[in-house]
């Protein structure tokens, strides 16, 4: 006799009932079963898997699919990264140590750490200063700003710095003031030629500009190293171009250290996993996988020695300043990209660009992969699904009384040769 009622409540005060006068002979099929009464009737509870060859093939589809789970959560979770559009560089090693590129030469690195003493990347240097060994000092221009409010003149203002500098003596504005004033070697300064080391300061009125065109004092300083206003301009727009609505980017600065987690082995599944597995945790009851209690293997966050895995790539007293203006930019089109033979030339704009097509290639390549991974998925939950039906063929046909709810009918229909 096949009962099959619409709830699961129904179909468990159904079975309590005929159990009161039939004692053995009941299968319940389905995993929603919340009378404990009724446990031992439970098809999860009955299955038996004496067939080796089908518990073999099981066993092994159920890990590969756990694994298959795994690699899916993983990708997506790369591919959700890579929307902030502010990603790791190891995330991009495919594309910037691939040696078919015209930059490979000078990309290939940009994962590495640019000093042994921290954890900052190659990658954020480049993406935050034009020169690979020397960031612009906005104090400087804080000094040269003051001294210019006092009436000094700009290029006295700079060859004054300079002089400092080059004396190794404490440079702050009224130090400086005080030595224009009282000392002969910083009174005849020229206030109308510039040293030429001095020209490394770019022009007050040109960062004013850049200000005004919407970037911060410390991004508008850097973009003027090795670079002209007419050029910054241009990339500004063309960012306004392609994105006319877009705001600045409301990006999560990443954390700055990597939460551990202990991840350990699976354990070895012998008979009674499958003997006992709940129906609720298995692909022919219920084949939404993904939210169902398969152990799968836990990301690693500690490297083979032990030690923590840090994510700690950029600096995060620098980053909050640059973040916004890196995650709007336009990617480069391929052409572009295929043009650039050292990335170090680029100016910061363009690099930006760069980056953001760096990103869009990584992006286009997981979410083939992750497509393919999903109809593997499929594939693999159908077979599993199969080889559970040939399992509980004998066990249904032998019973008096299969108990299931409406959407269970309409699941086991095609499996079992039952007349419904």
């Amino acid at each position: 006799m096949l009962v099959v009622c619409y709830t699961n409540h129904a179909l468990d005060q159904f079975l309590e009932g005929i159990s009161k006068f039939l004692e053995d002979g009941i299968i319940r099929v389905g995993g929603r079963c919340k009378n404990p009464a009724l446990e031992q009737y439970m098809l999860s509870k009955k299955r038996q898997w004496d067939n080796p060859t089908l518990r073999t093939q099981f066993f092994h589809l159920r890990r590969g699919i756990g694994q298959l789970q795994t690699n899916m959560e993983e990708k997506s979770a790369f591919l959700k990264e890579l929307e902030t559009r502010f990603t790791s560089p190891e995330l991009l090693l495919p594309v910037i140590t691939n040696s078919e590129t015209p930059y490979f030469f000078h990309s290939k690195d940009l994962y590495k750490k640019a000093d042994p003493k921290s954890n900052e990347a190659l990658m954020f240097k480049w993406l935050t200063q034009t020169y690979r060994n020397r960031r612009s000092n906005q104090n400087d221009i804080g000094i040269i700003r003051q001294l210019m409010d006092w009436r000094v003149s700009e290029i006295k203002a700079k060859n004054a710095l300079f002089r400092a500098y080059a004396n190794e003596e404490r440079v702050d504005a009224f130090g400086l003031f005080g030595k224009l004033k009282t000392t002969r070697q910083y009174r005849f300064l020229s206030d109308v030629r510039l040293f030429r080391e001095a020209e490394q300061w770019p022009l007050i009125n040109d960062v004013n500009e850049v200000i005004r065109l919407g970037y911060n004092e410390a991004v508008a300083i850097e973009l003027l190293v090795n670079n002209n206003l007419a050029t910054i301009r241009q990339e500004h727009n063309r960012v306004r171009t392609a994105n006319p609505d877009k705001e600045l980017a409301n990006v999560r600065l990443p954390e700055t250290s990597a939460a551990t987690a202990s991840a350990g082995e699976d354990e070895e599944m012998d008979i009674s996993d499958f003997k006992n597995d709940e129906d609720e945790n298995r692909m022919l009851v219920d084949t939404n996988i993904l939210d169902e209690g398969f152990v799968t293997q836990k990301k690693q966050t500690t490297k083979k020695d032990g030690t923590k895995k840090s994510q700690n790539w950029f600096n995060p007293e620098i980053l909050p300043s640059f973040i916004n203006y890196i995650t709007v930019a336009p990617p480069m089109i391929e052409t572009e990209a295929n043009a650039v033979n050292d990335i170090w030339e680029l100016p910061l704009q363009s690099r930006w660009r760069l980056y953001q097509y760096w990103i869009e290639k990584v992006r286009d390549v997981i979410n083939v992969e992750l497509k393919n991974l999903e109809d593997e998925y499929s594939e693999n939950v159908k077979r599993l699904t199969e080889l559970r039906s040939l399992a509980d063929v004998s066990i249904l046909k032998a019973a008096k009384v299969v108990g299931m709810t409406t959407t269970g009918a309409a699941k086991h229909q095609k499996h079992f040769d039952l007349e419904f």
